[in-house]
């Protein structure tokens, strides 16, 4: 919208992974048991953008939440700072797991608020001038993910082994919990349901967060059909 020229040639997750957590004492698991409550709010981080869109779409009294800045880390949450946590269902949920933090959750995909992404992206100047380089990428990333669904323990191992100070066990959690999100479109990895590209624009849009819904050119899922043609 600003004129970067960028184009999304693939999406790693068909909704966002963001859910929402609150204590276990708590009621929580429909939209109205936001009201009443504070939420802690990253501004600007792509969960604050799925709870706008949650808010509007579920027509929570917006007047009712309140809200306050909030960082990645876990302690104000579980020292009760606020009632309400945006989080990642394969990051914060198993680090909560792992201290054996009870708690509630919401998932927006539940209530229709999907918001596809995260995703693979580049400069259209540079996928025009490198499409077989862009499809040969895309071609290694998804033999990538076909061979974690196939064999998830291997992956793991393939993490630390890159990377010496990866917590095995916690990655081989984080990969059950994001599974779901990660699956793709009619189980057809990185590929996303163009419909649900359509919903986040237009709610992005009510909620002020963007003006300009025309977002089609910005996408090209030629690559990742390509790979499933071929």
């Amino acid at each position: 919208e600003k004129g970067a020229d960028l184009v999304a040639i693939g999406f790693i997750n068909n909704a966002s992974p963001t859910v929402f957590l609150t204590r276990a004492d708590e009621k929580f698991g429909e939209p109205k048991d936001f009201e009443g409550k504070t939420v802690g709010i990253m501004p600007g981080g792509s969960t604050e953008f799925v709870y706008r869109g949650f808010l509007k779409k579920t027509g929570i009294d917006a007047k009712k939440v309140k809200e306050i800045p909030a960082s990645f880390d876990l302690t104000g949450f579980i020292n009760k700072l606020y009632n309400v946590k945006l989080a990642f269902i394969y990051v914060e949920n198993v680090a909560l797991d792992e201290q054996g933090f009870k708690y509630n959750m919401i998932e927006p995909r539940n209530f229709g608020v999907t918001f596809p992404g995260r995703i693979y992206f580049a400069k259209r100047k540079f996928v025009e001038k490198n499409k077989d380089l862009t499809q040969r990428f895309i071609n290694t990333v998804l033999q990538g993910w076909e061979s974690s669904f196939k064999n998830p323990d291997n992956a793991a191992k393939e993490l630390k082994a890159y990377d010496k100070s990866i917590d095995e066990a916690r990655e081989r959690k984080s990969f059950d919990k994001g599974v779901p999100y990660f699956n793709g479109f009619n189980s057809q990895l990185l590929l996303v349901d163009e419909s649900k590209l359509t919903e986040m624009v237009n709610l992005l849009k009510e909620v002020g967060l963007i003006q300009n819904t025309d977002y089609k050119t910005s996408v090209d899922l030629s690559f990742v059909k390509n790979y499933y043609q071929k």
